[in-house]
């Protein structure tokens, strides 16, 4: 994945182990990839209301960024963060290009990951 502007990435696994990363501080290697796997076990454990739907996706919004969680596979997941000069719409845009590749790459197997509901990638 292409580091654009403030947009930083990792794509790990549910283990922890770090696969890939762009723009990220050393220790953030070990502290994303923990914070993300808590983000999505919550977000497993939301999915059981009734009528929400299968969970793909975790956006947290802060005052100075948004974390983005995108799971690739049942085992792999994607996480980009975006800094105070990084457009809340392009981090999705950003991913939606990247998926396929990353799917490909990282997928173990898979060949097609969803883009993020709603926020379909557009130009290039």
């Amino acid at each position: 994945m292409q580091e654009s502007g403030t947009l930083k990435a990792v794509v790990a696994r549910t283990d922890g182990e770090v696969l890939d990363a762009v723009g990220i501080r050393p220790g953030d290697r070990e502290v994303l990839p923990k914070a993300a796997s808590i983000a999505l076990r919550l977000g497993k454990v939301l999915e059981q209301y009734e009528g929400v739907g299968s969970f793909s996706t975790v956006w947290i919004q802060f005052e100075e960024g948004s974390f983005l969680i995108q799971w690739l596979t049942d085992r792999v997941f994607l996480i980009a963060l975006a800094g105070p000069k990084g457009s809340v719409g392009m981090v999705p845009h950003h991913m939606n290009r990247a998926l396929p590749d990353l799917a490909r790459e990282y997928g173990e197997g898979q060949d097609e990951v969803a883009p993020l509901e709603g926020k379909e990638a557009s130009g290039g």
